[in-house]
């Protein structure tokens, strides 16, 4: 009876998957060992043959974020920042195609191989925060030393005090940075919660940086054809 008023549906609304429908999703994965023109020249290769094919929704992603923060901080109590590989090829890909079917992808904060569940001992203290191009990324030392929410609350000042910083107006993941600074407050989080205002933070980030390239292109653009 099921398979058979599936069926029916089927006739009446039938739905042909291709290439006027679909996104296609280019993903190069792990990016912290990659530079931009490899990976650039390898994107626009295989955004071109799918051209040929037909398809004109194409996604390009990658994460730049290394799977432990020493990858990208060597040291502890220390700042660094790394380049977001995916961002500077997708920016690199439109300044030369200008082209809204190229779509921006990424993995967060986080490494597209990085392994849940994993408790480690010596786990430390950290802020991934998404800037212009980067990463902004704030190390703290081992919790076998001081207590994660300690941390969280001395780094969420180093960060609120940088020239970093958005504000807490920028989003809900820049306000609890704000709260969790404030030597009055209580609030010191758990790492999942880190991971959802490093998150949130960075989709806000993320959605603002490609409004703001996408409309200096658009005025370049303008001023070319003006």
């Amino acid at each position: 009876m099921v398979a058979q008023a599936g069926d029916e549906l089927a006739t009446q609304f039938p739905i042909r998957v291709g290439v006027d429908n679909c996104y296609v999703l280019i993903d190069f994965g792990d990016l912290t060992k990659a530079s931009v023109p490899e990976v650039l020249e390898k994107a626009n290769f295989a955004v071109d043959y799918l051209k040929q094919l037909g398809y004109h929704r194409i996604v390009v992603a990658g994460g730049s974020m290394p799977a432990f923060v020493n990858e990208a901080v060597d040291e502890p109590d220390h700042v660094g920042t790394i380049h977001r590989i995916e961002m500077l090829v997708w920016k690199a890909m439109q300044r030369a195609r200008n082209d809204p079917g190229i779509i921006y992808g990424d993995y967060g904060i986080r490494n597209p191989a990085a392994m849940d569940g994993i408790i480690s001992k010596h786990n430390n203290g950290k802020i991934r925060y998404t800037i212009a191009n980067q990463f902004f990324i704030l190390r703290g030392r081992s919790k076998q030393l001081e207590r994660l929410g300690l941390q969280q609350k001395a780094l969420s000042r180093l960060l609120a005090s940088s020239g970093h910083y958005m504000g807490a107006a920028f989003s809900w993941g820049d306000r609890t940075v704000t709260v969790a600074a404030d030597p009055e407050s209580a609030y010191m989080g758990g790492p999942t919660q880190w991971i959802g205002i490093d998150s949130n933070h960075h989709i806000h980030a993320v959605l603002a940086e490609i409004f703001e390239h996408q409309t200096q292109i658009s005025a370049v653009e303008a001023r070319t054809i003006g």
